[in-house]
């Protein structure tokens, strides 16, 4: 399935989107959660700030199990916030540089969530993304899996600028090491 030109199966084919709760930042006007949906899943709680996706967002939800939420992302609070009001099994993140907000989510609060996959970004004045950061692409996907290793997750995969992460629920010292895989 594509949109925006992207191929969602390249992105997100290899999850297991049966029967979940996912909550969709940076939802657009739903067309990730159209692929979700597809997929298999029970509700998507879709995130959107952008003002061109807002109206057919709302009208899709009319005619589907998707929840529209106006929130713009870019804190570790914004991120808090959604984890704290919606009881989900996945979150996606594509939200063009906002992603710097999950760095300094606690690991008590991302530990809540059993799976991530999240879209990342580089940064700079001279690129197009929403939230301005200091990282290139790979220095951004290397911070997030540190993040994420360090609160207990597995990244089990990395490609297509996609990282995900699942949460290693798993009794051992291994806190969520995973192997290099390729960005």
């Amino acid at each position: 399935m594509k949109s925006h030109g992207e191929n969602y199966d390249d992105h997100y084919g290899f999850i297991n989107w049966n029967g979940k709760v996912v909550l969709d930042c940076g939802a657009d006007y739903g067309s990730t959660a159209k692929f979700f949906f597809s997929r298999g899943a029970k509700k998507v709680i879709a995130v959107e700030f952008d003002n061109q996706y807002w109206d057919a967002l709302v009208a899709l939800s009319k005619e589907s199990e998707i929840i529209p939420v106006r929130k713009f992302l870019a804190t570790a609070g914004d991120f808090e916030d959604l984890i704290d009001n919606y009881d989900v099994d996945i979150i996606k993140v594509d939200i063009e540089g906002g992603e710097t907000g999950l760095l300094d989510v606690s690991c008590e609060y991302l530990r809540k969530i059993p799976e991530f996959a999240v879209e990342y970004h580089g940064g700079g004045p001279s690129l197009t993304t929403t939230v301005n950061h200091p990282y290139k692409k790979m220095e951004m996907a290397e911070k997030l899996r540190e993040k994420f290793e360090s609160c207990g997750f597995v990244v089990t995969y990395q490609h297509m600028n996609t990282l995900f992460a699942v949460r290693n629920d798993r009794n051992g010292d291994d806190k969520g090491r995973s192997e290099k895989l390729d960005g």
